[in-house]
């Protein structure tokens, strides 16, 4: 799988935040992955303050939703995680 971040439903919304802006600006790429809707909330809340710093740049942050199965590896089970890939674009 692509260099993805893990988001969980206990992750601080504000440390990824600021994950977000510092990825995109190293690597032009992130790519954040839920399993659970407590998970896609927490992403969500994070893209929505990330967007907040891109804005006062003059760019815009969108995400594009996407599933993919992965399997868990304690338990080797497989879940649908929705993958979130980020989309930068100038005002």
């Amino acid at each position: 799988m692509e260099d993805v971040m893990k988001v969980s439903k206990v992750t601080d919304v504000r440390r990824l935040a600021s994950a977000i802006v510092q990825k995109w600006d190293s690597d032009g790429e992130v790519r954040l992955s839920c399993i659970g809707a407590a998970a896609v909330n927490q992403a969500v809340k994070a893209v929505g303050r990330a967007n907040a710093q891109f804005d006062a740049r003059g760019q815009e942050l969108s995400f594009v939703p996407s599933f993919k199965i992965v399997t868990i590896d304690n338990d080797d089970s497989e879940r649908t995680a929705i993958i979130l890939i980020a989309r930068v674009n100038n005002k």
